[in-house]
């Protein structure tokens, strides 16, 4: 048994973290021009974030040592839902929804996914994706005539960012955990 500062210190293979990825940190482990997430999460050596998101974008992410976890989350075959809430500018085109669900054509490099989008108003929206390419939620919107000025993750899978402030973070729960496994045998 190991013991520090009068508490008892469990071995944990894997470690499962939920943060809300401030502005301005990179996705990454390490950085020498930006902070990275993993500095806002306690040190725990093979931690990694699953996935990337930009570095002017907010929002859910994942943070673990668990490398097949990570890769069935982000495995396009897998169609796990990622959903993001965006303010724009612009004016986004009348069939915008119906575009979303048949994919986008993005710069005739490929088209999107079947994506499901919700306008709230004239200036926000949500989206929910199942791939995750470069910019992929930035380069619908302007695909639609509008330009992304915030966007933050809010949700992956049945996963919710909830009300958990910029830069903070919790374990996940077992529940939360068994969820996002789905059936897979990890």
């Amino acid at each position: 048994m190991i013991i520090v500062d009068g508490e008892i210190v469990k071995y944990e293979k894997y470690v499962y973290y939920l943060i809300n990825k401030p502005k301005n940190y990179l996705s990454a482990t390490e950085s020498t021009n930006y902070p990275v997430v993993i500095d806002l999460v306690p040190y725990q050596k093979g931690l990694y974030p699953v996935g990337r998101l930009d570095l002017d974008t907010e929002g859910l992410l994942i943070i673990t040592n668990d490398g097949m976890l990570g890769h069935n989350l982000l495995n396009p075959k897998k169609n796990i839902e990622k959903e993001y809430y965006f303010n724009y500018k612009g004016q986004l085109v009348n069939d915008a929804r119906e575009r979303c669900l048949n994919g986008i054509n993005i710069n005739n490099e490929y088209i999107t996914k079947p994506a499901y989008l919700n306008i709230i108003n004239e200036y926000e929206g949500k989206i929910v994706i199942t791939e995750g390419k470069y910019h992929e939620v930035k380069r619908i919107v302007k695909a639609l005539g509008g330009e992304v000025t915030y966007l933050k993750r809010i949700r992956m899978k049945n996963l919710e960012l909830g009300d958990l402030k910029c830069g903070e973070y919790r374990k996940l729960t077992e529940a939360e955990l068994t969820d996002l496994r789905g059936n897979e045998k990890i």
